[in-house]
Parts: structure tokens; C-alpha cells; sequence
């Protein structure tokens, strides 16, 4: 397991580095000029509506670094990176990665409880459907998994304001508290479950049609004993590959969740960097989805040992 460990560890680096560039380059692929547009702001202090001396612009420029080449400013990028230095943001003259950390705990935790609800929400369907199949429940749950599927995240969360924060007043709608988590968490993670529950009930129904399956009904074991301990457990493995991917997922669709529902994340200080163009913000932002990403991977790859004692990452 180490071996594999330090392997994939050395595969991810090339990974990691592409994001590195592809989050580098936005800044030079903009439209605009961001340090023209900064360097007004700082003299006028107000929108950019005039233009600035090439003084005030190339002092800027050499400031911030933008008058090296390219190579050399992505390697720098880099290595700032790696020390948690994403630079400073053009709005509020804050270290991204300051701002970034005191927002991700309220990303993470909505992060979890809407991959608690998705998993929650869709095991149980996909099983249900599974052990039903062309049964009245089999039709029921996939057409749950075919109107997760549909709807965006933002109308959904507009939806359930509307039914139980407006319409019913069980739930607040905004707010830190506990209870305050409990509809965007449903409406983060209610797309992510319809996708698992049609993976579980497909894979499911492919389990039960093993040899190994048959032989556990032919000695005499009740089904719920043949479900949990037999069919289940292997029918979950491809499921885990879609855990992880949709991990990463729910923490990019943190966006809409907390923009829909004014909760404080990364995730809403992203939609902020963007309607400020505060580029560097949204760098930093997208480079920490990326390395999400990546890192959700590998632990899928580790769970797999776990689950199914067939896998041996030694060989």
C-alpha cells in the first residue's frame, strides 16, 4: 500500500501541474487588462472610467511581477503556491490563501452534509430499485433519480426556500445554525444522489445475477443475509468511483448552493472575485478545486483496498 501510495503521489504531480498552468493562464487569456484596470482603480479609487500614466501602469506591472516572461512566472506561481502564497487579492489587498482558509470550514462542512444526503438519498434508491426490479418502487425511485438529474442546483434550492422556509416556515433559509444547513445540504446533494442510485441499482442487479450470489441462496441464507454481506458490498465498488469524482463536484457546486442560500464559503467568495474581477481570488478558488479533485481521487483509489480484498496495490 505505501508503494502504491508514494506511485500514485509521483503520477499526480504532472496532474497537479497542469491545473497549475491551466489556473496561470487566466490571467493572460482575459479580455482585460487586470493590471490596467487595478492601476486606475488605485488612483482614482473608484470604477476604472480613466486612463493612467505608463508610469503608474509599468511600476505596477513590476510589482506584481508581470514583466518577466512567462516561464519564469509560472515557476514562481508555483513555488508561492506550494507555500500557500496565491497572492493578494485586488479588492481588499488580503493574502488569498488568508481569505480562502477562513472560508473553506463552511464549504467543507456543507461539502460533507450534502455528500451525507447524496449518499444517504441514493443507496437507498438504487437498493430499493435493485431488489425490485420493474416493480412499482423500481419505477418510483428511478423517476426520483431522473428529476434529480434534471434540475439545476438553483432552482431546486430556490424550491425548497420557497416550500419549507416560505410556504411551511419548518426551515430557515439563511443563517449559520444547524438547522440553517439542512436545505442546502438536500439541495447540493440531491443531484449527486439521483446519479448514485441509478449506478447502485445497476450494478446491484449485476451482483445478484453472480455464481456467488447463487451459491449463498442455495445454502439456505436468507436474502437480507445475501444483500449485506455478499451483493452489496461488491456492488459498491463502482459506486465509490463516482463518490469521489462527485466529491469534487459538490465542492465546485458550492458556488450556486451558497450564492442561492447567502451562506458564507469559498464558494460565494468566488462569485464575489468574479463580479469584482478580482482575478487572483478566483485563481486561487479554482486552483483549490482542482487539487480537490485530484486528492478525491487517490483516496477513492485507497478505499478500494478496503472494500474488496481482491485488490492488491503491491503487484
Amino acid at each position: 500500500m505505501q508503494r502504491y501510495l508514494v506511485r500514485r503521489m509521483i503520477q499526480m504531480i504532472p496532474v497537479l501541474l497542469g491545473v497549475s498552468l491551466a489556473v496561470f493562464l487566466m490571467l493572460h487569456a482575459l479580455p482585460v487588462d487586470p493590471v490596467r484596470m487595478l492601476a486606475m482603480e488605485t488612483t482614482t479609487g473608484t470604477a476604472p472610467t480613466t486612463e493612467v500614466s505608463e508610469e503608474v501602469y509599468n511600476n505596477l506591472r513590476r510589482q506584481l511581477g508581470l514583466d518577466r516572461p512567462l516561464p519564469e512566472q509560472f515557476v514562481r506561481f508555483v513555488w508561492k503556491a506550494l507555500h500557500g502564497d496565491l497572492g493578494k487579492s485586488f479588492r481588499n489587498n488580503r493574502a488569498v490563501g488568508e481569505m480562502l482558509h477562513e472560508q473553506l470550514p463552511w464549504t467543507v462542512r456543507l461539502t460533507f452534509a450534502g455528500l451525507g444526503v447524496s449518499l444517504l438519498l441514493g443507496i437507498t434508491l438504487g437498493v430499493a430499485a435493485g431488489l425490485r426490479p420493474n416493480s412499482w418502487l423500481d419505477t418510483t425511485s428511478m423517476a426520483v433519480a431522473m428529476f434529480g438529474v434534471s434540475m439545476p442546483i438553483f432552482w431546486l434550492g430556490l424550491m425548497l426556500i420557497y416550500v419549507f422556509s416560505l410556504w411551511l416556515n419548518l426551515l430557515p433559509s439563511v443563517g449559520t445554525g444547524p438547522e440553517s444547513i439542512i436545505l442546502p445540504a438536500v439541495a447540493l446533494g440531491f443531484h449527486a444522489s439521483a446519479i448514485i442510485a441509478r449506478l447502485t441499482r445497476s450494478s446491484l442487479l449485476e451482483v445478484m445475477e453472480s455464481e456467488y450470489v447463487r451459491t449463498a441462496r442455495a445454502k439456505g441464507l436468507v436474502d437480507r443475509a445475501v444483500v449485506l454481506h455478499h451483493a452489496l458490498k461488491n456492488a459498491l465498488i463502482p459506486v465509490i468511483t463516482v463518490v469521489g469524482l462527485q466529491f469534487g463536484a459538490l465542492l465546485s457546486g458550492a458556488v450556486v448552493t451558497e450564492t442561492v442560500f447567502a451562506r458564507p464559503g469559498v464558494g460565494r467568495l468566488a462569485v464575489q472575485g468574479i463580479i469584482e474581477r478580482d482575478f487572483p481570488l478566483v485563481q486561487g478558488f479554482v486552483l483549490l478545486a482542482g487539487v480537490s479533485y485530484a486528492f478525491s481521487n487517490l483516496l477513492v483509489d485507497l478505499v478500494y483496498a478496503v472494500i474488496d480484498p481482491r485488490i492488491r496495490y503491491e503487484r
